[in-house]
């Protein structure tokens, strides 16, 4: 019997383990776009959180800091921006690498279920 679910790129259950019920799958590609998305969602919201951070730090010193302090501030948010440029370009160079990682997790998980299910 053919599998007649349609294959994606955010697929990550095997079609060997077609037998697993709906739900086992919906987890299983869930966990894997989780997985492949929360390297990026990281840095993206650790760059904002330190962007705002330093935002909010500046207003409440207010202009009477304003000189060496507010240079400072500038300088270690532009830092945190090009930290974070790079780690995304660093990132997306290294993403098949990691959806392999994604897809053998997932294996391994789909043999769990296998196993528990018999």
């Amino acid at each position: 019997m053919q599998n007649s679910q349609h294959h994606c790129r955010l697929s990550f259950v095997d079609a060997t383990y077609a037998d697993l019920p709906r739900p086992v799958h919906w987890v299983l590609n869930g966990m894997g776009v989780f997985l492949l998305g929360a390297p990026f969602l990281f840095m993206f919201l650790s760059w904002f959180l330190t962007v705002w951070g330093i935002d909010m730090l500046q207003s409440v010193i207010g202009m009477a800091g304003a000189g060496v302090v507010f240079a400072l501030l500038d300088m270690l948010k532009l830092t945190a921006q090009v930290f974070a440029l790079a780690l995304s370009f660093e990132l997306w160079a290294t993403r098949a690498e990691w959806i392999e990682e994604v897809h053998q997790v997932v294996d391994n998980c789909c043999e769990d279920f296998v196993s528990r299910l018999r």
